[in-house]
Protein backbone atom coordinates (compact mmCIF):
# COMPACT_ATOMS: atom_id res chain seq x y z
CA UNK A 1 0.00 0.00 0.00
CA UNK A 2 2.78 2.12 0.64
CA UNK A 3 4.27 1.65 -2.91
CA UNK A 4 0.74 2.63 -4.44
CA UNK A 5 0.63 5.73 -2.06
CA UNK A 6 3.97 7.17 -3.58
CA UNK A 7 3.47 6.17 -7.16
CA UNK A 8 -0.15 7.74 -6.85
CA UNK A 9 1.53 10.95 -5.41
CA UNK A 10 4.32 11.42 -8.02
CA UNK A 11 1.76 10.39 -10.98
CA UNK A 12 -1.21 13.00 -10.33
CA UNK A 13 0.99 15.92 -9.79
CA UNK A 14 -1.35 17.65 -11.85
CA UNK A 15 -4.16 20.15 -10.19
CA UNK A 16 -6.96 18.30 -11.39
CA UNK A 17 -6.02 15.15 -11.08
CA UNK A 18 -4.36 15.78 -7.44
CA UNK A 19 -7.88 16.61 -6.60
CA UNK A 20 -9.07 13.49 -7.67
CA UNK A 21 -6.66 11.50 -6.17
CA UNK A 22 -6.94 13.35 -2.57
CA UNK A 23 -10.58 12.33 -2.70
CA UNK A 24 -10.00 8.70 -3.54
CA UNK A 25 -7.34 8.45 -0.60
CA UNK A 26 -9.53 9.93 2.04
CA UNK A 27 -12.02 7.86 0.60
CA UNK A 28 -10.01 4.42 0.83
CA UNK A 29 -9.12 6.03 4.78
CA UNK A 30 -12.58 5.99 5.61
CA UNK A 31 -13.48 2.87 4.36
CA UNK A 32 -10.51 1.19 6.53
CA UNK A 33 -11.73 3.19 9.50
CA UNK A 34 -15.22 0.76 8.50
CA UNK A 35 -13.74 -2.59 7.67
CA UNK A 36 -11.47 -2.32 10.72
CA UNK A 37 -14.34 -1.50 12.71
CA UNK A 38 -16.41 -4.13 11.65
CA UNK A 39 -13.11 -6.67 11.66
CA UNK A 40 -13.08 -5.82 15.57
CA UNK A 41 -16.53 -6.30 16.60
CA UNK A 42 -16.88 -9.50 15.00
CA UNK A 43 -13.47 -10.61 16.94
CA UNK A 44 -15.77 -9.62 19.82
CA UNK A 45 -18.92 -11.17 18.37
CA UNK A 46 -17.18 -14.33 18.04
CA UNK A 47 -15.51 -14.17 21.63
CA UNK A 48 -16.88 -16.93 23.88
CA UNK A 49 -17.71 -16.23 28.01
CA UNK A 50 -17.25 -19.30 28.93
CA UNK A 51 -14.25 -20.44 27.27
CA UNK A 52 -12.57 -17.50 28.95
CA UNK A 53 -13.74 -18.33 32.13
CA UNK A 54 -12.23 -21.68 31.50
CA UNK A 55 -9.07 -20.73 30.57
CA UNK A 56 -8.46 -19.00 34.27
CA UNK A 57 -6.89 -15.57 35.14
CA UNK A 58 -3.31 -16.77 34.22
CA UNK A 59 -3.66 -15.38 30.53
CA UNK A 60 -5.02 -12.11 31.81
CA UNK A 61 -2.09 -11.56 34.60
CA UNK A 62 1.16 -12.25 31.46
CA UNK A 63 -1.10 -10.01 29.28
CA UNK A 64 -1.32 -7.28 31.75
CA UNK A 65 2.57 -7.89 32.63
CA UNK A 66 3.26 -7.70 28.54
CA UNK A 67 1.13 -4.08 28.24
CA UNK A 68 2.89 -2.58 31.10
CA UNK A 69 6.15 -3.39 30.06
CA UNK A 70 5.33 -2.60 26.58
CA UNK A 71 4.08 1.11 27.97
CA UNK A 72 6.66 1.71 30.09
CA UNK A 73 9.64 0.48 27.85
CA UNK A 74 7.28 3.32 25.45
CA UNK A 75 7.82 5.76 27.63
CA UNK A 76 11.36 5.76 28.25
CA UNK A 77 11.82 5.35 24.77
CA UNK A 78 10.25 8.29 24.17
CA UNK A 79 11.46 10.65 27.35
CA UNK A 80 15.04 9.54 26.17
CA UNK A 81 14.82 11.10 22.51
CA UNK A 82 13.32 13.76 23.76
CA UNK A 83 16.15 14.23 25.81
CA UNK A 84 18.24 13.54 23.41
CA UNK A 85 16.83 16.29 20.51
CA UNK A 86 16.70 19.26 23.16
Amino acid sequence: MIIFRNIGDQLFLTEGSQIIWQNLVLTIKDSAKVFLSMAMAAVGLSTNLKDLKSMGYKPFVVGFIAMVTVGLVSIITMKTFTELLL
